[in-house]
């Protein structure tokens, strides 16, 4: 075979599967109003769930890492809203375009409905290759006083 059959032979195959590329999204999660500025509050948050939709290729529905925490934990400076960042995650998808949505619920530990305490969601269009940042704003529903 020619070196330019070899050439045309690799470019038909990377046409037909893909580069493989991975876009990714940086998603932040705050809570909305005093309950997002009060870290007592924030400690009633056992786990937190993320569903995920739309031009997605990985899971669909996972819990993020490191809850519940503590009321001394550090959440670093609070946000130019002054509201305190609950959570930061990184999200990848190998499709190269499209839009994908990020639906997220806070549980204090009670199975059910009755243990949602905060749901919100938010979403961004696919950077092919690149970074797409997303904030997610919680709309707290039940904490505790």
């Amino acid at each position: 075979m020619t070196s330019k059959k070899i050439g045309l032979a690799a470019l038909a195959f990377t046409g037909l599967f893909g580069c493989g590329q991975s876009s990714f999204f940086n998603v932040d999660v705050e809570v909305n109003g005093s309950t997002g500025r009060d870290r007592n509050k924030l400690t009633q948050i056992i786990s937190a769930e993320v569903i995920a939709t739309g031009a997605i290729s990985g899971e669909p529905s996972f819990l993020l890492d490191n809850f519940p925490k503590s009321a001394s934990y550090n959440y670093g400076n609070p946000l130019p809203d002054g509201q305190l960042l609950v959570s930061r995650f990184q999200y990848e998808t190998t499709k190269e375009s499209g839009h994908v949505d990020f639906q997220i619920e806070l549980h204090n530990g009670t199975n059910g409905p009755d243990g949602v305490i905060g749901s919100g969601s938010a979403g961004g269009d696919i950077k092919a290759g690149g970074t797409t940042t997303v904030t997610v704003k919680i709309e707290p529903t039940k904490f505790a006083d």
